[in-house]
């Protein structure tokens, strides 16, 4: 996933002192990790800048936001759906069970909105300026079409999109290549308030002889 976004943005994001970063979007975090990810940000703007001199300000800033809006709920949603296919396929030839191009199950969970106006939500009365919240994950396993709601709609559209879905178009393509089964050993959730990670997925691989 790293080296995906390194390749998008043009950047490296683990520069020397820095391998474990805050999550940006946590309401959790403590001073000290606060100012943590506010000494790995000024560390990424200089780098940034030292890279493309040339580059205004603000370009700077979107290789920057690039990576921080997209990395983690890629990585989650990638793992999400990784899980739900071998949980699935349960060891059999990976080459005989077609990884899905539209992720199954998305690394974001939930989405706040605030209404603009007086409404009803599922029948239920919703006052203005109500935070409302969304649950992306009621998505997961439906149809292709219903779960590309994952990236939102409208005003609110993923602008990453477009480069989710050819990561896992790529990701689907190699991994239905495999002439081999994947088994599950072991997998644990990360603790974090925003995002559904994968904090251990250790699989095995099951091989085949020719007759199979």
């Amino acid at each position: 996933m790293d080296e995906f976004l390194e390749i998008v943005t043009g950047l490296n994001h683990r520069p020397d002192g820095f391998d474990e970063i805050p999550n940006i979007f946590s309401t959790n975090l403590s001073i000290s990790a606060r100012k943590r990810l506010e000494k790995y940000i000024h560390k990424l703007i200089a780098l940034t800048a030292a890279a493309y001199p040339d580059e205004g300000f603000d370009r700077q800033l979107e290789r920057i936001v690039q990576w921080f809006m997209g990395r983690d709920s890629l990585l989650g949603t990638i793992s999400q759906s990784l899980h739900y296919h071998l949980t699935s396929t349960d060891g059999k030839k990976l080459s005989d069970m077609p990884y899905n191009a539209v992720p199954t199950h998305t690394g974001l969970s939930v989405i706040g909105r605030v209404a603009l106006q007086d409404t009803h939500v599922g029948g239920c009365p919703v006052s203005k300026s109500t935070l409302v919240e969304c649950r992306l994950d009621s998505l997961n396993g439906t149809s292709d079409r219903e779960r590309l709601r994952f990236f939102g709609a409208g005003a609110h559209l993923c602008l990453g999109r477009p480069l989710a879905l050819m990561f896992t178009e790529i990701f689907a393509q190699e991994i239905s290549k495999r002439d081999y089964g994947l088994k599950i050993v072991d997998f644990q959730a990360k603790k974090d308030d925003v995002f559904d990670l994968a904090a251990v997925f250790q699989v095995q691989k099951i091989y085949f002889s020719a007759m199979d």
